[in-house]
Protein backbone atom coordinates (compact mmCIF):
# COMPACT_ATOMS: atom_id res chain seq x y z
CA UNK A 1 0.00 0.00 0.00
CA UNK A 2 1.43 3.39 -0.98
CA UNK A 3 1.87 6.14 1.57
CA UNK A 4 -0.73 8.90 1.34
CA UNK A 5 0.75 12.41 1.23
CA UNK A 6 -1.09 15.59 2.18
CA UNK A 7 0.72 18.93 1.92
CA UNK A 8 0.59 20.69 5.29
CA UNK A 9 -0.41 17.54 7.15
CA UNK A 10 1.15 14.47 8.66
CA UNK A 11 -0.41 11.15 9.60
CA UNK A 12 0.43 10.21 13.18
CA UNK A 13 -0.95 6.82 14.03
CA UNK A 14 -4.36 6.82 12.37
CA UNK A 15 -5.09 10.55 12.88
CA UNK A 16 -4.09 13.42 10.62
CA UNK A 17 -2.31 16.41 12.15
CA UNK A 18 -1.41 19.86 10.83
CA UNK A 19 2.32 19.97 10.12
CA UNK A 20 3.61 23.04 8.30
CA UNK A 21 6.63 25.26 8.84
CA UNK A 22 5.47 28.88 8.83
CA UNK A 23 7.66 31.14 6.64
CA UNK A 24 9.91 33.40 8.69
CA UNK A 25 8.47 36.61 7.24
CA UNK A 26 4.95 35.57 8.29
CA UNK A 27 6.15 34.53 11.75
CA UNK A 28 7.82 37.90 12.25
CA UNK A 29 4.97 39.98 10.82
CA UNK A 30 2.08 38.20 12.53
CA UNK A 31 3.72 36.70 15.63
CA UNK A 32 3.10 33.13 14.48
CA UNK A 33 4.89 30.04 15.80
CA UNK A 34 7.56 28.33 13.70
CA UNK A 35 5.23 25.40 12.95
CA UNK A 36 1.50 24.96 12.61
CA UNK A 37 0.88 21.72 14.48
CA UNK A 38 -2.11 20.07 16.04
CA UNK A 39 -4.64 17.37 15.44
CA UNK A 40 -7.13 17.67 12.62
CA UNK A 41 -9.33 15.16 14.47
CA UNK A 42 -9.85 13.07 11.34
CA UNK A 43 -8.70 9.76 9.95
CA UNK A 44 -10.00 10.62 6.47
CA UNK A 45 -7.24 11.74 4.05
CA UNK A 46 -9.76 13.69 1.94
CA UNK A 47 -10.88 15.67 4.99
CA UNK A 48 -7.23 16.17 5.95
CA UNK A 49 -6.55 17.56 2.45
CA UNK A 50 -9.51 19.96 2.78
CA UNK A 51 -8.39 21.18 6.21
CA UNK A 52 -4.75 21.50 5.11
CA UNK A 53 -5.77 23.46 1.99
CA UNK A 54 -7.78 25.84 4.16
CA UNK A 55 -4.78 26.37 6.45
CA UNK A 56 -2.45 26.87 3.46
CA UNK A 57 -4.94 29.31 1.90
CA UNK A 58 -4.94 31.29 5.15
CA UNK A 59 -1.13 31.46 5.05
CA UNK A 60 -1.28 32.57 1.40
CA UNK A 61 -3.76 35.29 2.36
CA UNK A 62 -1.42 36.49 5.10
CA UNK A 63 1.45 36.61 2.58
CA UNK A 64 -0.69 38.64 0.16
CA UNK A 65 -1.62 40.98 2.99
CA UNK A 66 2.01 41.41 3.89
CA UNK A 67 2.83 42.21 0.27
CA UNK A 68 0.00 44.73 -0.06
CA UNK A 69 0.37 48.49 -0.02
CA UNK A 70 -1.10 48.67 3.48
CA UNK A 71 1.59 46.34 4.80
CA UNK A 72 4.33 48.39 3.14
CA UNK A 73 2.88 51.48 4.80
CA UNK A 74 3.39 49.68 8.12
CA UNK A 75 7.17 49.76 7.56
CA UNK A 76 7.17 53.23 6.04
CA UNK A 77 9.88 54.53 8.39
CA UNK A 78 12.21 51.77 7.22
CA UNK A 79 12.01 52.91 3.58
CA UNK A 80 14.47 55.28 1.93
CA UNK A 81 13.26 58.80 1.12
CA UNK A 82 12.93 57.83 -2.54
CA UNK A 83 10.93 54.70 -1.65
CA UNK A 84 8.72 56.74 0.71
CA UNK A 85 7.98 59.27 -2.02
CA UNK A 86 7.19 56.51 -4.52
CA UNK A 87 4.90 54.79 -2.04
CA UNK A 88 3.09 58.04 -1.21
CA UNK A 89 2.55 58.65 -4.93
CA UNK A 90 1.22 55.12 -5.37
CA UNK A 91 -1.09 55.44 -2.37
CA UNK A 92 -2.42 58.79 -3.58
CA UNK A 93 -3.03 57.39 -7.06
CA UNK A 94 -4.86 54.39 -5.59
CA UNK A 95 -7.00 56.57 -3.33
CA UNK A 96 -8.05 58.72 -6.29
CA UNK A 97 -9.50 55.63 -8.00
CA UNK A 98 -11.73 54.77 -5.04
CA UNK A 99 -15.45 55.58 -4.93
CA UNK A 100 -16.23 58.87 -3.20
CA UNK A 101 -17.64 57.12 -0.09
CA UNK A 102 -14.38 55.28 0.44
CA UNK A 103 -12.29 58.42 -0.08
CA UNK A 104 -14.50 60.18 2.48
CA UNK A 105 -14.09 57.29 4.94
CA UNK A 106 -10.30 57.51 4.57
CA UNK A 107 -10.39 61.26 5.21
CA UNK A 108 -12.72 60.73 8.19
CA UNK A 109 -10.32 58.12 9.62
CA UNK A 110 -7.51 60.68 9.52
CA UNK A 111 -5.90 59.70 6.23
CA UNK A 112 -4.53 56.54 4.69
CA UNK A 113 -2.00 55.82 7.41
CA UNK A 114 -4.51 56.16 10.25
CA UNK A 115 -7.10 54.14 8.31
CA UNK A 116 -4.46 51.44 7.79
CA UNK A 117 -3.62 51.40 11.50
CA UNK A 118 -7.31 51.01 12.37
CA UNK A 119 -7.67 48.23 9.78
CA UNK A 120 -4.71 46.34 11.24
CA UNK A 121 -6.26 46.61 14.73
CA UNK A 122 -9.51 45.28 13.31
CA UNK A 123 -7.73 42.40 11.53
CA UNK A 124 -6.04 41.32 14.78
CA UNK A 125 -9.36 41.42 16.65
CA UNK A 126 -11.06 39.48 13.84
CA UNK A 127 -8.32 36.82 13.90
CA UNK A 128 -8.84 36.30 17.63
CA UNK A 129 -12.61 36.08 17.13
CA UNK A 130 -12.20 33.53 14.31
CA UNK A 131 -9.90 31.42 16.48
CA UNK A 132 -12.31 31.58 19.41
CA UNK A 133 -15.26 30.73 17.15
CA UNK A 134 -13.43 27.70 15.71
CA UNK A 135 -12.58 26.56 19.23
CA UNK A 136 -16.18 26.96 20.48
CA UNK A 137 -17.72 25.33 17.39
CA UNK A 138 -15.22 22.49 17.50
CA UNK A 139 -16.02 21.69 21.13
CA UNK A 140 -19.80 22.20 20.82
Amino acid sequence: MSEIRVEGAKLIGETWHYHKRIPKRLREAFGLPEFKRGTMRTKDPDEARRLARAMLAELDQMARQLDSVSARVGVFADLSNKEQAALLDEVEANVKTLPIEQRQAIRKAGGVFEAGRKMREHEVQAAFLRAADRHVNHHA
